[in-house]
């Protein structure tokens, strides 16, 4: 009897850690796509940009603007979208996964600043892939247990800074 009670109360709280952090999860990523759309938008039009940079940027502009929202409409994220994204599926995974790959070849051709934009791009578009898994919890405690690290350790620079400011300036 006691520990049923124990496992109903158990599941309660992690369904309601789970609605409310999904809702908390979701802000902070949408701020993190306004930033990187702000920040890359800001480079089109630099013209010391080299070519492989610029194309990285539209690359990263295009999955921001339509490819993340059509896995997200045509239910292609979760487990399931990584899973077809290391299939070779057309998925925003895959596409900055070949972006990467392309970028690592012309290393001394890319922008530092595009390649960092590009890390925590792939970062947070896998974050947004994650938080519509249906093990979302365990990722969830996961996302917020490293949060948490990034803060005490205080992080200054990466994926997990940028989801720490992003997540201080939520309220």
């Amino acid at each position: 009897m006691i520990y049923g009670l124990a496992l109903t109360g158990t599941t309660l709280l992690l369904i309601l850690y789970t609605r409310r952090a999904v809702r908390r999860w979701q802000r902070v990523l949408e701020r993190a796509l306004e930033y990187h759309r702000y920040h890359l938008r800001s480079r089109t039009s630099d013209h010391t940009l080299g070519e492989q940079s610029r194309e990285m940027v539209r690359v990263m502009l295009w999955v921001m603007d339509r490819q993340l929202w059509e896995d997200i409409g045509a239910g292609r994220t979760g487990l399931r979208g990584i899973l077809l994204s290391m299939k070779g599926g057309h998925t925003s995974l895959q596409i900055l996964g070949e972006m990467f790959y392309a970028a690592a070849r012309f290393r001394r051709d890319v922008d530092e600043e595009i390649e960092r934009l590009g890390s925590t791009l792939l970062c947070t578009v896998l974050r947004c892939y994650l938080i519509r898994s249906r093990i979302k919890t365990i990722f969830l405690l996961t996302f917020d247990l490293r949060l948490l690290m990034a803060s005490v350790k205080g992080t200054r620079e990466g994926p997990q800074a940028l989801f720490r400011d992003l997540h201080r300036n939520d309220g």
